[in-house]
């Protein structure tokens, strides 16, 4: 698989209970054609809020969530993806063109 630009994959274990970490949700099912939009959305607002860390809830819940981490140089943030599921691995991918819009449209370039 090729890795996108300005996005990292990290093996899938993804360990759950962690209750200093952020917890978001995109209601929307992965498979949704409105998905990438709202899934850019989250992470945009999780690196407008200067937070390095935040878990993603996807539905269906048994896709597991994304764990992101953030890395922020100036206007320019570098993310790290950690999915269990190639399902939502795949999602992320098809999303980072809509992820790369919203975070410019809120003075960010990914990184």
């Amino acid at each position: 698989a090729v890795q996108p630009a300005g996005a990292t994959w990290v093996a899938p274990a993804v360990s759950q209970g962690d209750y200093s970490t952020p917890v978001l949700e995109v209601a929307l099912p992965v498979q949704h054609r409105d998905w990438a939009s709202k899934f850019s959305e989250r992470v945009t607002l999780t690196v407008s809020e200067g937070l390095q860390s935040a878990e993603l809830r996807v539905n269906p819940e048994e896709l597991g969530p994304v764990r992101i981490r953030v890395s922020l140089d100036r206007n320019e943030a570098s993310l790290v993806f950690a999915a269990a599921h190639p399902l939502v691995r795949a999602a992320i991918e098809e999303a980072l063109p809509a992820l790369r819009e919203s975070m410019q449209q809120a003075g960010l370039q990914l990184g």
